[in-house]
């Protein structure tokens, strides 16, 4: 072997294939670890939601929208993360080479330039071998890669050079076959690094320089633009005829293109919101004329004017580049899942979870209004109630069995009407109590009258006659002076005292007595004197309940706050990448 210093571009470059080695075991411990991190974190999240407490009917629509989305987050994440499984399968099996992805337009001059790198291999005593890949295995094929100015390549086709070095030949990117397209998507994860070439005659358009920014902001790996047919036909004398002759675009031809195809590509970077480490990886444009060295022998003066030793260097500052990447790809693939998925939590589950959680302040405030009616409502049946049994317990005068009657009858009109209103928000609702404290409450007023009663002889039936008939006829006047009486008891009252007058008016020298007589039973003051107890019952036992309901509401809050602190946690987490590669500009 020379002496590198004595060494051509090309040489070089063949030579530094020999240092790549395999993925290091802690890179891809670091990945399975940073995986293992993002299952746990999902997994703390979907427990969460399964620890809801019951939802109120209120809450229930929203709290489902959280649930859904939040599953469909992950399920689009575990998905795409399986779409890869057959790229990542690719990475592990290469991961003792240099895979670089070629990719540009049709006619873009993919399948010229990777023929051309094949026939410099050879001359350099490398073994190369070209395959195809069906279905994400190896297929080798005899030959080299068809040429044409339509689409050639209808899978993914590559070649193996020195054991060290693949170059993946995609579809090309604007192929009018859809699987070409789906095809390079699926591939791409697979390269260490990238040549996207794009022809002189058109370099440079917005669809390439699209295509380019997304993937320099998408990806860690980093990029060379190639300018592929830098020459032009130049008519040439030989053995006196005219013959079509390829001579290469002069230097300063080649660096205004270079320059303004620099220039536009940062541009679309720069637009695609890539930040200045995806800009550093685009290495600087440069332009080359396969035609014109293989025209000259693939001399060293040809390789050199048709642009291949600046190719050969600019590949191998790509290859430390790739090595870099490669060494952590694993671990980058796991941080890109990782941002994905916060994204997407970012973006559709926070503001399902802010919704919900403003649907749990409405309820509450609903829940605040509507109490008053419901105490107003229950309250005017238990006045009603009271009245009843104050009514039937009249005779008896007991209070307690009256009070206890009113408070069943509320607590039954409670669990009738109220209960199933206030059940949609899912608290645990015991027995409702409602309670009337009969403390100091008094009883039913009872009215009586003083009677002088007569004892002696003579006249007595002729006296009890006519006190009689003269009792009968003061009653009506006794009853109008007592109006807690009644006319009608006081007709009997005064029937009473009217004989008893009579009899003393027609025994003279008789002896005389009085009896206290229970003449009459009210329960006005009662009643009044309940009231405001058996309102303030019905409004302790509804304001339970109320606090019962939005303890309810409360606990479903407190449960998705926290479901939206792990989440924005999650979300707003920055990875540690600080083991990226340090890429630098070739410009």
């Amino acid at each position: 072997m020379n002496n590198i210093h004595t060494q051509t571009p090309e040489q070089r470059w063949f030579a530094t294939l020999d240092q790549f080695q395999v993925i290091t075991d802690e890179i891809e411990a670091e990945a399975a670890a940073a995986r293992a991190e993002v299952e746990a974190l999902v997994g703390e999240i979907g427990r969460s939601l399964d620890r809801l407490p019951p939802v109120a009917a209120e809450l229930k629509d929203s709290v489902d929208v959280v649930r859904s989305r939040f599953e469909s987050v992950v399920a689009s994440a575990l998905t795409r993360w399986q779409d890869g499984e057959l790229a990542r399968k690719l990475s592990e099996s290469l991961s003792d080479r240099l895979v670089l992805l070629v990719y540009g337009k049709v006619n873009a001059g993919k399948s010229s330039l990777m023929n051309f790198i094949i026939d410099r291999a050879t001359a350099h005593g490398l073994p190369s071998q070209c395959f195809r890949l069906e279905d994400g295995e190896r297929v080798d094929i005899e030959g080299k890669f068809a040429t044409g100015s339509t689409e050639t390549t209808v899978c993914i086709q590559g070649a193996e050079i020195g054991n060290r070095l693949i170059l993946l030949d995609s579809p090309g990117l604007h192929s009018v076959t859809p699987v070409n397209q789906a095809l390079t998507e699926r591939f791409v994860a697979a390269a260490d690094g990238a040549l996207l070439l794009t022809s002189s005659g058109s370099a440079g358009q917005r669809q390439e320089l699209g295509l380019l920014a997304a993937a320099l902001r998408d990806s860690q790996r980093p990029i060379i633009c190639v300018i592929t047919r830098s020459d032009e036909n130049e008519a040439d004398e030989v053995d006196g005829e005219v013959v079509d002759r390829f001579v290469n675009w002069p230097p300063e031809r080649r660096r205004v293109l270079e320059d303004d195809v620099l220039k536009r590509a940062r541009e679309a970077v720069a637009s695609a919101g890539a930040d200045e480490r995806a800009a550093a990886r685009l290495l600087a444009p440069l332009s080359v004329s396969a035609l014109c060295a293989q025209q000259e022998g693939c001399t060293p003066q040809a390789l050199s004017a048709a642009g291949f030793d600046r190719l050969f260097e600019a590949l191998g500052g790509l290859a430390d580049n790739a090595l870099d990447y490669k060494r952590r790809k694993p671990l980058q693939q796991a941080l890109e899942h990782r941002r994905a998925l916060q994204q997407h939590l970012r973006a559709e589950v926070l503001p399902a979870l802010g919704q919900a959680r403003q649907a749990g302040s409405k309820a509450v405030k609903a829940l605040d209004a509507q109490a008053p009616r419901i105490i107003d409502a229950v309250a005017g049946f238990g006045l009603r109630a009271l009245f009843e049994a104050l009514q039937r317990h009249e005779a008896d005068r007991d209070v307690e069995a009256a009070l206890t009657e009113v408070q069943d009858a509320v607590r039954g009109e409670l669990e009738g009407q109220v209960l199933p209103l206030l059940a949609n928000y899912r608290a645990e609702l015991g027995q409702l109590l409602v309670q009337i404290d009969p403390e100091g409450l008094g009883g039913y007023d009872e009215h009586f009258v003083n009677i002088e009663q007569i004892k002696g002889s003579g006249m007595k039936a002729i006296g009890s006659t006519a006190g009689a008939l003269g009792g009968a006829a003061g009653g009506a006047a006794l009853g109008s002076i007592v109006p807690v009486l009644g006319t009608g008891l006081g007709a009997i009252v005064g029937g009473l005292a009217g004989s008893l007058i009579g009899r003393k008016a027609g025994d003279l020298g008789v002896k005389t007595y009085t009896v206290r007589e229970l003449v009459g039973v009210s329960f006005d003051q009662l009643q009044a004197r309940a009231e405001p107890r058996m309102r303030a019952a019905v409004r302790q036992a509804v304001e339970a309940v109320q606090g019962q309901c939005e303890s309810a509401v409360h606990a479903v809050d407190e449960s998705l706050a926290v479901i939206e602190r792990q989440v924005l946690d999650f979300a707003s987490a920055q990875a540690d990448e600080t083991t990226a590669p340090n890429h630098t500009t070739g410009a």
